[in-house]
């Protein structure tokens, strides 16, 4: 009797285990049948399926029945992949967009497209130079890519095509982050909008775009510059781009606005001013809309060219900043008294007596 108990022991564990997988298989399959379950259980798989496409507008919505959605077509248009192949149109000649348009050539000229801007020429071929002015820009989608300094000479790009009566196509890789902040800052710059505005306006035209926080940040800060470069002494450090992949060589980068106490040198002996021994190799301009002063300044050691391109980037602040019309070049070592007098003011230089960089 002993053995048998023994030997009955694992059959019945095993009986048991086998009834609670039926039980549970039936259980499943029973509540698979059972319609008033289907909302709840089996929209799992399904909303794996969809959270890609709806993650740019409202993922939270994702307890109704699912079967809801197919029909919701505003939904469907707002998802990347539709607008993937959409030449967006921002203005009557401006538009955004990804690089599959910018590859299909008669989408482009259904549009009426004449020129080009491509913000990722590191990644993205020019596909039509002979039939488009294009204007490269290696740019990455990264938060620590500095848009800025491209700002003015893209408004220059696109203003010229404008008045060539023609229309501009901007475009990175899917349209979402670099080409529509630059869209985003030429409305703010030529409407004279501020960031949220411009950007609900490019929006309303692509509501798939999402620039990046670094860049959202640059914009914002540049609005508030802007603003604040009217009130008190601005002063933008120019460069020349060395970037051999970008068309725009010989266009001039605008640095800034720059404190201007970050490019003096004060001597113990004051009012001895100068300029830090540093930058005899840069251009400054030197803004004072108080004053109405304006003055493009270049160092000991600086070229032609770059000379050349702070007077271009001097004439475009006062075409997209309402910058004083004319404009002083001064060399290093022959500044005049008002040169020190808008750049360190005379209660600036007493109350900093003690330091002899600023």
């Amino acid at each position: 009797m002993e053995m048998k108990r023994k030997h009955d022991l694992p059959s019945t564990v095993a009986v048991k285990e086998e009834e609670l997988k039926t039980h549970k298989r039936l259980s499943i399959e029973a509540t698979d049948e059972e319609p008033l379950h289907v909302v709840e259980e089996e929209p799992a798989p399904q909303v794996q399926k969809q959270t890609k496409q709806k993650r740019t507008r409202n993922p939270g919505n994702l307890l109704l029945d699912l079967s809801q959605m197919e029909t919701n077509t505003p939904l469907c248009h707002t998802k990347k992949i539709d607008y993937a192949n959409e030449c967006s149109q921002v203005t009557e000649f401006l538009y955004v967009g990804g690089a599959i348009v910018a590859a299909k050539q008669e989408l482009l000229l259904a549009h009426g497209i004449t020129h080009i801007i491509n913000c990722a020429a590191t990644v993205t071929p020019d596909f039509f130079p002979h039939l488009f002015s294009y204007y490269r820009l290696p740019l990455r989608d990264h938060a620590t890519q500095d848009i800025h300094r491209h700002f003015y000479t893209i408004f220059q790009f696109i203003d010229k095509a404008r008045e060539e009566n023609g229309k501009v196509f901007v475009h990175c890789v899917k349209g979402i982050s670099r080409s529509p902040a630059m869209a985003i800052a030429y409305l703010m710059a030529r409407e004279r909008l501020s960031l949220y505005p411009a950007l609900e306006r490019v929006r309303a035209s692509r509501p798939v775009i999402d620039p990046n926080a670094g860049f959202i940040f640059q914009l914002n800060e540049w609005d508030a510059l802007r603003q604040q470069a009217r009130k008190q002494v601005t002063v933008f450090r120019i460069e020349r781009s060395d970037d051999v992949d970008s068309s725009s060589t010989k266009n001039p980068l605008i640095i800034g606005p720059i404190m201007p106490q970050k490019i003096c040198s004060i001597s113990p002996e004051i009012p001895t001013v100068s300029i830090h021994e540093d930058h005899q190799s840069c251009c400054f301009v030197v803004l004072s809309m108080e004053t109405n002063y304006c003055s493009v300044w270049c160092g000991r050691n600086v070229s032609d060219e770059l000379i050349d391109s702070a007077r271009t980037a001097m004439r475009l602040l006062q075409t997209y900043e309402a910058y004083p019309d004319s404009f002083d070049v001064i060399m290093s070592g022959h500044e005049p008294d008002s040169f020190w007098t808008v750049l360190v003011p005379e209660s600036q230089t007493t109350s900093t007596n003690k330091n002899n960089v600023i």
